[in-house]
């Protein structure tokens, strides 16, 4: 007959609870998720500061700049092109929240409020999407960016008939702003300065044709 088994020592949890369970706590359960995104982000990160070295990125280039390795970029994004693809819609993105996050310019507000305000808005957009170039000056954007212009200038566009409106649209392009401060050296100040007195001269123009 075996012996019977002693009883446990009081207070001895050891033997209480079992085998030890491993420790889950050093990383939650979202541990990868996490990791994934903020890898994802070091890619676009890496391929915007490429881009604004006027570099087109190589996936070799984009794993030697964001630390990865390059089966890390062909795995998130297949090729440099999806990388570059998503990088631009990212700031893209940004600058689609940044100019929603604007005020409306009230079509009453004197010209000349109107005209600083909307190139000061115009220049806070360019920060924002530089590096990308014209890749964000398509379909819809573009289309909020002329809304935008023939809303703030509605008055002076009713009153016209010879293509103000795309004049004026035109001029407040993020290229032809970008143009302009890359003329006068990176000066905010100086560019819009130079712009108020170029869409001025264009509105109050003598040859303009009048309804």
């Amino acid at each position: 007959m075996s012996r019977p088994r002693p009883p446990d020592p009081p207070g001895d949890p050891a033997r209480s609870r079992g085998p030890t369970e491993p420790d889950r706590t050093a990383e939650p359960p979202d541990g990868r998720r996490l990791k994934r995104e903020r890898n994802i982000e070091s890619v676009r990160a890496a391929v915007i500061e490429l881009l604004s070295e006027g570099v087109e990125p190589r996936v070799s280039d984009i794993a030697r700049r964001s630390g990865m390795t390059t089966r890390s970029v062909y795995r998130y994004f297949g090729d440099a092109e999806g990388a570059i693809a998503s990088a631009v819609e990212s700031r893209r993105d940004r600058a689609v929240a940044a100019f929603r996050s604007e005020p409306k310019i009230g079509r009453d507000a004197p010209l000349d409020e109107r005209l600083a305000l909307l190139v000061l808005r115009r220049l806070r957009l360019d920060r924002i999407v530089e590096p990308i170039g014209t890749r964000i000056e398509t379909g819809t954007y573009v289309e909020s960016l002329d809304a935008e212009v023939r809303e703030a200038f509605a008055v002076e566009i009713a009153e016209r008939t010879d293509g103000l409106a795309e004049t004026l649209c035109g001029l407040f392009r993020l290229r032809t702003v970008r143009s302009m401060r890359d003329a006068f050296g990176g000066d905010d100040v100086a560019t819009t300065r130079a712009l108020c007195r170029l869409v001025t001269a264009v509105i109050d123009q003598g040859g303009g044709e009048r309804r």
